[in-house]
């Protein structure tokens, strides 16, 4: 399986639904998927299946700092 990274449930939404309109079949229709995961499922005429996917995840806290601005964070998953 090929797995797509999203940036919202929009893309998610709207990638699905853009390969469903050029022919591909539909192996599951966007949605959650536990605690953390939203996502869809589309195999291509060739027989590969592709996931297009977000991790629903909230930031809870800084845990160091590397000096140059960029922090390393501690994630949690996002509340229903």
């Amino acid at each position: 399986m090929i797995a797509l990274a999203a940036k919202d449930q929009e893309q998610v939404v709207a990638v699905h639904a853009f390969a469903l309109a050029h022919g591909v079949a539909n192996e599951g229709a966007p949605g959650r998927r536990g605690r953390s995961f939203y996502g869809g499922y589309f195999r291509e005429p060739n027989g590969n299946k592709f996931s297009i996917n977000l991790t629903l995840l909230q930031k809870i806290g800084t845990l160091t700092s590397n000096g140059i601005g960029q922090n390393d964070f501690a994630y949690q998953s996002a509340p229903f």
